[in-house]
């Protein structure tokens, strides 16, 4: 059910594609992405009430930066759909009492931390590395079908 709602999505919702697919420019993108569904199928959140908060979030962005997705708004943030999609699951989180915001607040610290260093090779657009914990990282473009 939530894969045809997805699919439908029109408009400024409508998630960034590529000749049809899916498009991830982070993995963090697509894991975001993969949560959020997981978390509407599983019945954690009715699905409307993201796509609600996701049509707020991009329309606040575009209230605070312009509609010119293509250059930074005044705060130097730059457009990124994903970044819009992650906060309005946090919203949908926090609101459902599923996490409380200082949960939140404290776990992103923790993956700020853990995701705050300099792997020296930023510019390489594939590179395989272990970040000694158990698993690997792949950096690349990501696509994926739905």
């Amino acid at each position: 059910m939530t894969d045809a709602t997805i699919s439908a999505m029109t408009g400024t919702v409508a998630l960034p594609r590529q000749n049809g697919e899916l498009l991830f420019d982070e993995p963090w993108e697509s894991r975001a992405f993969g949560i959020a569904v997981a978390l509407s199928e599983t019945g954690t959140y009715a699905w409307d009430s993201f796509r609600t908060h996701l049509i707020g979030e991009i329309e606040g962005w575009e209230i605070e930066n312009g509609s010119d997705s293509s250059a930074p708004g005044p705060d130097g943030e730059a457009w990124n759909y994903y970044r819009r999609w992650l906060a309005s699951l946090e919203h949908v989180l926090v609101e459902g009492g599923v996490i409380s915001t200082d949960e939140l607040a404290s776990r992103q610290l923790e993956l700020a931390a853990h995701d705050d260093h300099d792997h020296g090779h930023d510019d390489e657009p594939e590179h395989d590395h272990d970040h000694g914990d158990s698993h690997d990282q792949i950096h690349h473009k990501t696509e994926v079908t739905t």
